[in-house]
């Protein structure tokens, strides 16, 4: 098996950079892709748009970016039918977060009997303070507003800042009550921490996220530092955006086997003089958005692609 020699560099928000040490990473074709077509995806309204994620439906997406007023924060968007654009009755309660993901809906839980609500839609998967943590929010419709979801504890690490990438729901066999899949990407704060990527799972029955490690040691074990990371509805494909000492971020792909190793690059995207950053996936990883910006301009937002 051919390897390449990689260092991996964080770059979050458009942050600063920290180097690790040399590390082999395997040159393996990955479990997703080839994509054959990279599309901008159209959006308005926003300026400087990054992390960029949509509804199994396309019914809605979110961003981060810069809104009218110049608050730069998550902003709920609407396909107007050429474009995505905010939507303006889905934007208070936003301005507290760092950044958010949409999330599949879910009813709020109830600590004592369980879910006893119908599902709220739409839902969000967040990040907030400092350092960074996971937090969940719900739209609630009859004040109009994003709100924090009170019931379900947030994930939280205080040697590192936590970026969720999506959620993934499955139902508990003998209860049916929903369980929540999130990769989180977690960026060192000190060289003692290096990053890693973890699958967290909530508990029952108070629905705290909790981090399995074992499920990618191998994968942190290769001393990468990351961007962001989702998963495929079936949990059996983790797809991620890291740099290499080719000089740009590349985005790979895992499949499980009984844990995540570091996998391949995907074909199709990568390319040396462009950082491709925060990758997004559709169910079965058959659609892949993710930002592209010029190697070395970390000001400047890019362009985020849709590739097929």
């Amino acid at each position: 098996m051919t390897v390449i020699r990689a260092v991996v560099v964080l770059a979050l928000l458009g942050g600063c950079d920290y180097v690790l040490s040399l590390n082999e990473v395997p040159s393996v074709e990955a479990p997703c892709g080839p994509y054959h077509t990279m599309t901008p995806v159209p959006i308005t309204g926003v300026t400087a748009p990054t992390h960029f994620s949509v509804t199994p439906d396309a019914s809605l997406a979110m961003v981060v970016g810069k809104d009218a007023v110049g608050v730069v924060r998550p902003i709920l968007l609407a396909f107007d039918g050429t474009s995505w654009a905010p939507d303006p009755t889905r934007q208070k309660g936003l301005s507290d977060l760092v950044g958010a993901h949409i999330a599949p809906p879910e009813g709020q839980p109830d600590l004592t009997n369980g879910y006893t609500m119908q599902p709220v839609s739409p839902a969000l998967i967040g990040w907030l303070g400092h350092p960074l943590e996971v937090v969940r929010y719900y739209y609630a419709t009859t004040a109009a507003t994003w709100a924090a979801d009170s019931e379900v504890g947030s994930y939280s690490d205080r040697d590192y800042d936590v970026m969720p990438g999506n959620v993934v729901i499955t139902l508990n066999a003998g209860t049916d009550q929903p369980i929540r899949h999130v990769p989180v990407a977690q960026h060192e704060m000190t060289v003692a921490n290096p990053d890693q990527i973890l699958l967290t799972v909530n508990s029952l029955p108070d629905y705290d996220l909790v981090a399995i490690a074992s499920r990618t040691q191998p994968l942190n074990g290769r001393m990468l530092q990351f961007d962001q990371s989702v998963i495929t509805d079936d949990q059996q494909r983790l797809v991620y955006a890291a740099r290499t000492d080719a000089g740009s971020f590349d985005i790979y792909a895992s499949a499980r086997e009984s844990t995540f190793d570091a996998g391949g690059l995907i074909a199709g995207i990568n390319t040396p003089d462009h950082d491709e950053l925060e990758p997004w996936i559709d169910a079965t990883c058959s659609k892949l958005y993710f930002r592209q910006v010029a190697v070395g301009q970390s000001g400047d937002p890019g362009t985020i692609f849709v590739a097929e």
